[in-house]
């Protein structure tokens, strides 16, 4: 596709470019200065001109899926204020950089990349949703501390063996870190607003590992199959014990004696 055909269009909103295939991006030759969204998904991209960003000032939504971009470039300024959502899933990204203009984004996509540390968060105090799936984290770095806002944190399929450094973390409703190496819950006691905890595919063994959940209120949803503590067979009636409030266990509703005496 020949971008250039497109210029003209001064009005465009939303231009999808996903899946053709581009191996760069013509300087300066996203010239619209309306739009809102645009996605360069599945294309081939490997890094982004200094000024690519520069026409388009009142953009919201950017995603960048699957392409071949191996750094963050530092092409956000344009953008800084008005950018909320930002998509890099599925790249060869190897560090968080040059995102520090984006201090009203509110959603940042970074899984299946090639990160190994949580760092240079700290400007992004507006974030609600960070997923950090399917990197090369080892651990819950101090990086997080600082996203006081964040509601939903995605960081499953890396190899963290500790939950820490979350207990600033206070709006969080929605905590993924399935497919871990994590051997017991802890370190949650100040996330109040906690809904749903996604801790499937771990190396959980007992009880006893995870009684913290009895002082999370509004936890409803937990995952904890494919540990080894969920070969009991008392597995599920335990979990209710712990924390009544619960209503899914894994992928499964929990159905308590009077709704069954209902049924």
């Amino acid at each position: 596709m020949e971008l250039e055909n497109i210029t003209h269009l001064q009005n465009l909103l939303e231009l999808d470019l996903y899946e053709n295939e581009l191996e760069e991006l013509p300087p300066a030759v996203l010239n619209f200065p309306r739009l809102t969204y645009l996605d360069l998904s599945f294309n081939h991209l490997r890094e982004l001109p200094e000024d690519c960003l520069s026409g388009v000032p009142r953009l919201r939504e950017l995603y960048f899926v699957q392409n071949k971009l191996s750094a963050i470039a530092n092409v956000f300024g344009p953008v800084g204020n008005t950018l909320r959502t930002l998509e890099l899933g599925a790249n060869r990204i190897r560090e968080i950089e040059n995102l520090e203009p984006l201090r009203r984004l509110e959603n940042l996509w970074l899984g299946k990349n090639k990160i190994s540390t949580i760092q240079n968060l700290a400007p992004l105090t507006s974030l609600r949703v960070l997923s950090l799936q399917r990197n090369r984290l080892v651990e819950i770095s101090t990086g997080l501390l600082p996203l006081t806002n964040l509601e939903e944190l995605y960081l499953s399929e890396n190899k963290i063996t500790k939950i820490d450094n979350i207990h600033t973390l206070t709006k969080l409703r929605t905590l993924d870190l399935s497919m871990n190496e994590i051997p017991k819950i802890e370190n949650l006691e100040n996330l109040q607003e906690l809904e749903e905890l996604w801790l499937n595919s771990n190396k959980i063994e007992a009880m006893r590992d995870v009684e913290l959940i009895t002082k999370l209120p509004k936890l409803q949803t937990v995952y904890l199959e494919y540990n080894p503590l969920a070969t009991d067979l008392q597995y599920r009636n335990k979990l209710v014990m712990l924390q009544p409030n619960l209503s899914q266990i894994d992928a499964t509703p929990v159905i308590r004696k009077s709704e069954r005496n209902v049924s």
